[in-house]
């Protein structure tokens, strides 16, 4: 678990990906990231809202003061589970790109920005989000509201902007499941990449 002793140590983005990647949080049962960022952030002085989204379950919203920009990610992995490993190049884990590694830089982000004198940053940390994005859809009424949105999800290193549209769509789900990002590995979290409504690409864009 990260040293909480010191301001640098906080911010260290490996640190605290090392701490999140190290829990078992598959959807339904991420509250232990919750738990461990919540303690995190009201240790260094954030405020720190829990919304239930069903039993057990809470998304996270930390901020200091109003928020203008709201850092936004989830923190449930599929599963199974993939332990922590960790060489010269590279943390490995269930979690570690998708999205705790996310976490853990909007942490540090915001953390810098503090430094800078900038307050008004929102952390936002939702459940569900492999499954059924039951957190998302609570997040909706969650408030205060920032003007700005930053979400995280693995892009490969590009930055994704989308307009403000929502589709709802029911798929049955037949394999195993996979983050929905890499839907030419296995079948998707979030959709069955032999449908003929949603394409899927081979291989990476």
């Amino acid at each position: 678990m990260p040293s909480t002793g010191g301001a640098f140590a906080f911010m260290d983005p490996l640190e605290l990906t090392r701490a999140l990647v190290a829990l078992e949080t598959p959807t339904g049962s991420e509250q232990p990231a919750i738990d461990l960022l919540e303690g995190m952030l009201q240790r260094v002085g954030y405020h720190t809202v829990r919304q239930p989204v069903s039993r057990g379950r809470d998304n996270l919203y930390a901020y200091r003061e109003s928020p203008e920009l709201v850092f936004a990610t989830h923190v449930d992995t599929v599963p199974p589970y993939v332990p922590l490993v960790e060489d010269e190049v590279a943390i490995r884990g269930r979690g570690a790109c998708d999205a705790k590694g996310l976490a853990a830089a909007m942490v540090a982000a915001a953390e810098r920005l503090a430094a800078g004198g900038e307050r008004r940053i929102g952390l936002l940390f939702l459940v569900g989000e492999e499954n059924g994005s039951d957190g998302a859809r609570a997040a909706a009424d969650f408030g205060p509201r920032g003007r700005f949105l930053i979400n995280g999800e693995p892009t490969e290193n590009r930055l994704s902007s989308r307009p403000s549209v929502r589709q709802r769509t029911r798929l049955t789900r037949r394999r195993d499941p996979a983050p929905s990002r890499r839907c030419w590995t296995r079948s998707s979290a979030s959709a069955d990449s032999r449908s003929p409504r949603i394409p899927c690409s081979a291989g990476p864009p």
